[in-house]
Order: C-alpha cells, then sequence, then structure tokens
C-alpha cells in the first residue's frame, strides 16, 4: 500500500468520525431547542429557555456545517486514485517527481546523463586544478583553497 492510499483511509477515517460528532450535535441541538420550547409551555425560568434555544440553534449550526464538511470529505477521500505517476510506491519511470532534473532548466533527466539534453549542462561538478576538490559549474574559484577555476 503506498502513501496516497494510507492517506485515503486516514481521510475517510476522519470524515466519518467528523460526521459522528455532527451528528451528535445536530441531536443535542434539536433536544435544547425541544426542551426550551417545552419550558416555554410551563413558563420556567426565562434566561434558561433562551440559553436553551440559543445552544441548540448554535449546535445545529455546527451540525450541518461539520456534516457538510465531512461528506465533502469522504467524497474527496474516495476519488482519490493512485494508479500511475510519482504517487505509486516504487515507480520510478520517466516523468515522475523520482526523476532528476536539471538544474538550468528543470528538464527531466536519466541518472546516467552527463548532459543535459535540452540546455546542455553539464552535471559532473568540475574539479580544482589544485586541490582536487569538486566546485560548482557557477564558482569562479575553488570554495576549498581559493584557487582560479
Amino acid at each position: 500500500m503506498n502513501v496516497i492510499e494510507k492517506g485515503k483511509k486516514q481521510l475517510i477515517g476522519l470524515s466519518v468520525t467528523i460526521i459522528v460528532v455532527s451528528l451528535a450535535f445536530l441531536a443535542g441541538g434539536v433536544f435544547l431547542i425541544v426542551s426550551g420550547a417545552i419550558g416555554i409551555s410551563e413558563s420556567a425560568y426565562a434566561v434558561g429557555i433562551v440559553l436553551k434555544m440559543v445552544f441548540g440553534v448554535i449546535l445545529i449550526l455546527l451540525g450541518i456545517v461539520g456534516l457538510g464538511a465531512g461528506i465533502v470529505m469522504v467524497w474527496t477521500g474516495g476519488a482519490i486514485k493512485a494508479k500511475y505517476g510519482s504517487i505509486m510506491e516504487g515507480n520510478l519511470g520517466f516523468g515522475t517527481v523520482n526523476m532528476q532534473k536539471c538544474p538550468k532548466c528543470g528538464s527531466q533527466i536519466k541518472e546516467d546523463e552527463k548532459f543535459c539534453g535540452i540546455c546542455g549542462y553539464h552535471f559532473e561538478k568540475p574539479k580544482c586544478p589544485n586541490c582536487g576538490e569538486e566546485v560548482d559549474q557557477d564558482k569562479k574559484y575553488c570554495t576549498n583553497c581559493g584557487e582560479k577555476m
């Protein structure tokens, strides 16, 4: 199982949890509103009734938002596919992010190539004539001994 498939399972698991919690919020909100409405008919304490109604509405709104987000996450998790390209485990075929890229033009290159086929960039670092240390091509002096390249 590749990384994408593991992430897909985790996303679906998280979204199911969010949906369950959202349904609990909805049920709690309905309960608070109903108990507040019953309190109105019994002429109970007014502040308590208002608080129940307000918190009931807030819980219902949170439940609706959470339910929507959970459904979108389940849908997204179900749509994720890892059939080809760099997201497949062990896929080293041409055209993937596992390939090396030319530092000058960004085109993809194979490991054994010494020059870029697009811009001609030389991949092997030149060596300092004085100390033999590898030096980046854009350097004018050796970073090890200071010799002019």
